[in-house]
């Protein structure tokens, strides 16, 4: 009993610590959102994938309510833009981002479902370096476009520019396969990945469901302002979640093993000691 009372207690002050911090950065001009163009780059969904890794579902859906709120506070104290100016509609700012923490939560649990099995590691790899390949790809060609559709040559230098990006991030992923102490992580950076990749798009398709007159005044429709958007701000989005957000996670698993249990069967090495996760 008394395991499971410290354990709530632990839960909570992690989610106050990452609410105070969501709510900072999300209320704070310039910090947590980076206006460009006329859509924003965010870090607000960063503490709420590093909760997603550490704390049950209802604590990570809670952050993603946070995160929606802050949002939608923000939106009336300095928003400007027409996407800016949707988030004041709940539907747009708030509903997107629970959904976001609790999908991100099923993709983590999935994962380490995954894990447990023979050959979990690479099903992992495989199925992350496939998605990785077509995301990097596709961007590279939407941002090209975007700019100017008919110059081949700026497709010709962004396309393998992210190609290379991609390939980099795969690598990564392969260190983690490869080194020994972090193999039981993959399921963290792979989970952060597809995680930012539906937040970006489940926001997008709510502006488009419930605020499409913002799209009608930039002129463009929800296809295309997701095309524009992963190819550029998501893609920032991404790469910062996956550099922050791993390391972190793994530093607090790590730190408080009394208190994060996961249900990933530790694989041991010959001739090594347990690796704790």
């Amino acid at each position: 009993m008394k395991t499971k009372q410290r354990r709530q207690v632990f839960n909570l002050v992690i989610f106050a610590i990452f609410s105070a911090i969501i709510l900072l950065l999300s209320l704070v001009p310039y910090l947590g959102f980076i206006t460009i163009g006329p859509v924003s780059i965010t870090i607000v969904h960063i503490p709420v994938l590093i909760g997603v890794m550490i704390m049950p579902l209802g604590y990570a859906a809670g952050l993603g309510a946070v995160f929606g709120l802050g949002s939608f506070i923000a939106s009336f104290i300095y928003g400007s833009g027409p996407i800016d100016l949707a988030f004041q509609n709940p539907l747009v700012s708030i509903l997107p981002r629970v959904l976001f923490a609790v999908v991100a939560s099923l993709i983590f649990y999935g994962f380490r479902q995954v894990q447990k099995t023979k050959y979990g590691d690479a099903i992992i790899f495989g199925v992350i370096s496939v998605i990785t390949n077509i995301f990097f790809l596709y961007g590279g060609l939407a941002l090209a476009n975007t700019i100017n559709a008919e110059n081949q040559l700026l497709k010709n230098i962004l396309v393998p520019v992210f190609v290379g990006i991609g390939g980099i991030l795969i690598a990564l992923y392969y260190f983690f396969i490869d080194n020994k102490k972090l193999r039981n992580t993959i399921a963290i950076p792979s989970t952060i990945m597809l995680s930012t990749l539906f937040h970006t798009v489940i926001v997008l398709l709510s502006v488009g469901i419930f605020k499409s007159s913002a799209l009608d005044q930039l002129g463009t429709g929800v296809m295309e302002l997701i095309k524009l958007v992963v190819g550029s701000n998501g893609l920032i989005e991404i790469i910062a979640g996956v550099v922050i957000a791993t390391p972190i996670s793994i530093a607090l698993i790590n730190a408080f093993p009394e208190h994060i249990k996961l249900d990933i069967n530790l694989k041991k090495e010959e001739n090594t000691n347990d690796i704790t996760i």
